[in-house]
């Protein structure tokens, strides 16, 4: 069972925003199933890393999309990317340091900050770059 399930309500109706959506729902919803079957921190930790190497060339690349097009608000969205990819790596730290297992906490963490920045943040700047001629 998925912990995020994409649907149409997710599309910012850029393709290739789009696309790198659906690959960090698939990221947390791996890391989910890792989790829930027990597989092994090893494993766990490999997807997580992947997560944060995905969600930082993901920023990274819709970042410069906002730029390239004067998004008003780049700064605060960048923000919010930083803050998101600060909080993790915390948290990665913490765990690496005390030896932690993945906690469902930081887990719920990822799946609320994923979909509610999808859904409000990020589907704020859609029409501002579709008018822009971006698709």
């Amino acid at each position: 069972m998925n912990l995020i399930d994409w649907n149409d309500d997710f599309s910012v109706n850029i393709k290739v925003i789009d696309e790198q959506h659906k690959k960090l729902v698939d990221l947390v919803n791996k890391l989910h199933a890792a989790m829930m079957q027990g597989q092994g921190e090893t494993l766990v930790h490999k997807i997580l890393d992947a997560l944060v190497d995905y969600t930082n060339y993901h920023f990274t690349d819709e970042e410069k999309l906002l730029e390239e097009h004067d998004y008003p608000n780049h700064d605060k969205h960048q923000e919010e990317h930083n803050k998101l990819l600060q909080d993790v790596l915390d948290f990665k730290i913490r765990q690496q340091v005390n030896n932690e297992k993945l906690s469902p906490e930081m887990l719920n963490f990822l799946n609320v900050w994923l979909t509610n920045h999808i859904l409000k943040s990020d589907r704020a700047f859609s029409a501002f770059l579709r008018d822009k001629g971006v698709r």
